[in-house]
């Protein structure tokens, strides 16, 4: 049987979270660690689909372009001023990146653009997760006898079992 993207998609996310329910304790924590190896030993297992290992393997290459994109980044010295570095590379957006040394005035402009849209972009997102923190929190200050998230969104936030849809929309977030 051939997996289309998006059920090789599906499968990927059900085996993470069966994995992660594997190495969760009963007090629900884990560690980052004991997950990423449950998971490296999984994945070599060989009943996984050509199709999931594809992805996989495409996956990987995206974190690879990430972190060499994140490693050469411009930098700044110790005294925190952005020094020349001829082998930066500037992010100009739609996945086209310049090398420093053959950037341009307007591909400067652009790439400080794109890196003040970022900017906004993550600074949004964390004041979301800032203020769903908060509400919580003030929530549980309210609710002294309740002692877990889940037991709170269940009685005052009206949270009740759902199947979430597959969210991937991070994926390629950060692809200028």
């Amino acid at each position: 049987m051939t997996l289309s993207p998006g059920q090789a998609k599906l499968f990927l996310a059900a085996l993470e979270d069966e994995v992660a329910d594997s190495v969760t304790g009963s007090d629900g924590c884990f560690r980052k660690a004991d997950f990423e190896a449950a998971l490296a030993k999984r994945l070599s297992q060989d009943d996984i689909p050509p199709e999931v290992r594809a992805l996989i393997a495409m996956d990987s290459v995206r974190a690879r372009v990430r972190n060499y994109g994140d490693r050469h980044r411009p930098r700044r010295d110790k005294y925190g001023r952005v020094i020349y570095d001829p082998r930066t590379v500037w992010k100009l957006g739609n996945g086209v990146w310049v090398r420093a040394a053959s950037a341009t005035a307007a591909e400067g402009l652009e790439a400080a653009r794109q890196s003040s849209l970022n900017r906004n972009r993550v600074d949004r997102a964390d004041d979301e997760v800032q203020r769903y923190f908060h509400s919580r929190l003030d929530a549980f200050a309210l609710y002294p006898d309740i002692k877990t998230l889940d037991e709170l969104e269940r009685t005052h936030f009206g949270y009740i079992d759902a199947e979430l849809p597959f969210d991937d929309s991070d994926e390629d977030a950060d692809d200028n």
